[in-house]
């Protein structure tokens, strides 16, 4: 009997002891300590300096000082449809925490109608203002954080694809631009080649040299066109992706720059600090989901 006695104490103390922890239970995210990183790349470019400006908020395709590329990357912002619905997830993600923060304003029930009794009152009337408080307040505080970390996270969502779009937008331009000018060379190269072929067949049919010069020559103009055209799919292929960012249909885009004048000595990535890749968008957003799913734990 005293055996189970002392049992049924061990298993009181333990429920109790339970209890106590799980009401102080705290799985906050820390970050590990991580080994100690090089502020810079090895790489160490002379010539470049780096003005005292915000990296994370960088425009850095203006400082092409191209109106064109600026207007893409504007209208492809403004029209891209999964930017919405990031914007959207944003909406979403204040309004849950606003409801949130609501809870700790206490609701306010009413009652009102007809009594008999007109000690209690108006004769005849009874109106009664009754409020509630109902809180639990570990949970409450819990709640709040994740919700402030899923709202972070939207807000980092959306700035991943307004990069990606700026990148993408970026990427297609440089690489339009870049094949026009290719073609031009081609397009010189080809010339000359057709000069030379002619000069070629010319000496043939004097008898200064053989046919093998000739088919060489007609060799080259041959892969050029065909270099040619996989050239022009390409600039196609280019210029339907930019239309298809800003949300248009295929078209040919009208473009004043040249791949010659862009400034290529704008930032470059290899001199940077490593701890830029800690402010991107997508580890933070990984980051604040792990901090919101550590927070649900705590309210479970």
């Amino acid at each position: 009997m005293k055996k189970d006695h002392l049992t049924l104490k061990g298993v009181l103390l333990g429920i109790g002891y339970a209890m106590l922890t799980s009401c102080s239970f705290n799985a906050d995210f820390t970050p590990k300590n991580t080994p100690q990183i090089p502020n810079a790349w090895h790489f160490n470019d002379k010539k470049m300096t780096i003005k005292s400006i915000k990296l994370p908020c960088y425009a850095w395709w203006k400082t092409f000082h191209d109106p064109t590329l600026e207007h893409f990357i504007t209208l492809s912002l403004k029209e891209n449809n999964d930017l919405h619905v990031a914007m959207a997830n944003i909406e979403a993600a204040r309004g849950e925490l606003k409801r949130i923060k609501l809870n700790w304003i206490p609701d306010i029930g009413s009652n009102l109608g007809y009594s008999s009794f007109p000690y209690l009152g108006y004769p005849g009337v009874l109106a009664a203002i009754v409020p509630t408080y109902t809180l639990n307040l570990f949970s409450q505080i819990h709640e709040q954080k994740k919700a402030e970390y899923e709202l972070q996270a939207s807000e980092n969502a959306r700035d991943s694809i307004r990069l990606a779009v700026i990148a993408e937008v970026s990427v297609n331009y440089f690489s339009y631009l870049a094949q026009v000018e290719r073609l031009k060379l081609l397009s010189d190269i080809e010339h000359d080649i057709a000069q030379e072929l002619s000069i070629a067949q010319s000496a043939y049919q004097g008898g200064l040299s053989n046919y093998i010069d000739v088919d060489k020559l007609k060799s080259k103009l041959n892969f050029i066109t065909a270099e040619k055209m996989v050239i022009r799919k390409n600039i196609i292929i280019h210029q339907d992706a930019i239309q298809f960012l800003i949300n248009q249909n295929p078209n040919h885009i009208v473009v004043k720059q040249t791949f010659k004048a862009l400034d290529g000595q704008g930032l470059i990535v290899g001199t940077l600090p490593l701890n830029v890749i800690e402010n991107r968008p997508d580890m933070l957003q990984a980051l604040n989901e792990l901090k919101a799913a550590n927070a649900n734990a705590n309210i479970a």
